[in-house]
């Protein structure tokens, strides 16, 4: 069999592989993540003419799509933090309203949001099976990983906040901001728990045990009377979060939730149900809560790609192939190079963990480039071996 009939024979395979993938649909999340772009504030008041720093991420389920935008005022009167005159972590997708679109979630700790930190980091984790987006900040007290995670053809978007101590831990308070279904003051505010509801102007004491799902919406802007679009909602775990609050005003919701002390990690689910009528959506969540509760509970927001037993699967697969490019040194050293700086990474995030310390980042992007450098080489190593058996032929 000839080299050049060999390689036909590859295509083919490969692209009825992909036909077949195509007409099965298999579920999957898409993920994107685009760079950082700068513009100004214009006559932003207290930042007339300063640099707005801004990236966008997207995550798409099948069911719905989420886009998560972060940004800050970069300039240079402000350091060493940074500024973020309308919040920093938006959601513009699938709505600008209901979960705002500037700037909807606050982490506060120690205190101190973090906001007022550049982002050392925002970058893609995971997509396919499932999707994660993680944002790193790093503190002197504190280091903090916030992970975005969506599951095929669902509608939730799954967050854990994950603290990483430098200092003894006093707080952690998460804020959330919504405008339901409209930015409008003529509406009529309200929040709905499993207990009760709460109408604008009010702010009220929730009960975590009892009341940790809540939905956002307004009485007269919403789908069954004719508007556009109607709310939002989200959910807690009751044994995370020490003390809850909502505050309904004619214009925002403000949700707070505390954690309790020394927690180091916390987890809450988040549901745009603008295509939904307001008792829609509490039918859905009456039937949905416990179920996203359990699955929340149970889920591990660590990347799945920097896990050890990922890596053992490659390199097997790997060192397997790797005797047949014998023939090709170059491409034999340049695997065998890649393999002993992973196999490095690993031992070091190893030593991390056990001394429990935050794995570093630069390590594990290392990681993650150096396995997708690998699931494409490995291809050129299985053609080298399909191309040695024809020359053994």
């Amino acid at each position: 069999m000839s080299k050049w009939l060999l390689i036909l024979i590859c295509v083919c395979v490969i692209l009825a592989l992909f036909a077949k993938a195509i007409g099965e649909e298999v579920p999957s999340v898409l993920v994107s993540v685009e760079g950082w772009e700068s513009s100004s504030w214009g006559d932003y008041p207290n930042h007339e003419g300063h640099e707005r720093r801004k990236l966008l991420f997207r995550m798409n389920t099948g069911k719905i799509r989420y886009a998560i935008q972060y940004s800050y005022c970069a300039d240079k009167s402000h350091a060493p933090n940074v500024a973020t005159p309308e919040g920093y972590i938006g959601m513009p997708e699938p709505r600008w309203e209901n979960f705002y679109g500037n700037g909807f979630l606050y982490i506060v700790v120690n205190g101190i949001d973090i906001g007022l930190t550049k982002p050392f980091a925002i970058r893609k984790l995971e997509d396919g099976e499932r999707g994660s987006v993680q944002i790193i900040w790093q503190r002197d007290d504190v280091e903090v990983r916030t992970t975005f995670l969506a599951l095929p053809n669902d509608r939730a978007l799954f967050l854990e906040v994950h603290l990483f101590p430098k200092a003894p831990l006093k707080s952690l308070v998460l804020r959330i901001v919504a405008y339901p279904a409209a930015y409008t003051t003529k509406g009529e505010r309200c929040v709905v728990t499993a207990l009760k509801g709460i109408v604008q102007v009010n702010a009220a004491q929730l009960s975590p045990k009892d009341e940790w799902w809540m939905l956002f919406q307004d009485k007269k802007f919403e789908k069954a009377l004719g508007h556009e679009i109607s709310g939002c909602g989200m959910l807690f775990l009751p044994e995370e979060i020490e003390s809850a609050k909502v505050d309904v005003q004619s214009y925002p919701i403000i949700a707070e939730f505390a954690s309790k002390p020394s927690l180091s990690a916390v987890r809450i689910c988040l549901f745009d149900l603008y295509d939904m009528t307001n008792e829609e959506a509490v039918k859905f969540m009456r039937a949905n809560a416990q179920r996203y509760a359990e699955l929340l509970r149970s889920m591990d927001f660590s990347c799945r790609r920097l896990r050890k037993e990922v890596w053992a699967k490659l390199r097997a697969t790997v060192m397997e192939f790797l005797p047949y490019a014998k023939g090709n040194p170059k491409l034999q050293q340049q695997v065998s190079a890649i393999v002993k700086e992973t196999d490095e990474a690993y031992e070091r995030l190893a030593e991390l963990v056990a001394k429990g310390q935050p794995p570093k980042v630069e390590i594990e992007d290392k990681i993650l480039a150096n396995l997708e450098r690998l699931e494409a080489l490995i291809w050129e190593l299985k053609f080298e071996r399909l191309f040695g058996e024809d020359a053994g032929s």
